[in-house]
């Protein structure tokens, strides 16, 4: 399948499938691909990674990650989204779409399950840090502090 950072693609996509967005889910797809690759870059995914993917939409960042990481995890909300997501994301065998909630998804349970039989002993604490530190990591902003 064709990248969907193709903005004529996402359009073919979304009209194949008669997509209606969803305003209570905030939904917004990305297709700027210089974007993507900033993001992928500065996120520093390398293939020792399972990423856990929250609101993949059509798949078009997961696409990308899908060619940096070892594992992609994607947990989308939206059942209306799924169908799309077998089809633009059929072509990578390292992805998993999981149709939940992902404040019902026991992520701890999730990063053992995928780093189980891991060879190297610190990927199983890789995709824990990379979760705790995304917030941490902004660049040239100061880490979040918690609200009191």
């Amino acid at each position: 399948m064709e990248k969907l950072s193709n903005p004529q693609k996402t359009i073919e996509v979304i009209k194949k499938y008669d997509f209606a967005f969803q305003k209570k889910f905030g939904q917004n797809f990305l297709i700027d691909a210089h974007v993507l690759n900033k993001i992928i870059a500065s996120a520093e995914i390398t293939k020792d990674d399972c990423v856990l993917e929250i609101g993949p939409g059509i798949g078009t960042m997961t696409q990308y990650l899908a060619y940096a990481a070892r594992e992609v995890c994607a947990v989308e909300i939206d059942k209306s989204l799924i169908p799309i997501l077998e089809d633009t994301l059929s072509d990578y065998d390292n992805v998993t779409v999981i149709n939940e909630d992902i404040l019902k998804v026991d992520i701890a349970k999730l990063a053992e399950e995928k780093n189980e039989g891991s060879e190297r002993g610190e990927d199983r604490n890789r995709f824990r840090s990379r979760m705790e530190g995304a917030r941490s990591r902004r660049p040239g902003r100061r880490p979040l502090k918690p609200r009191r």
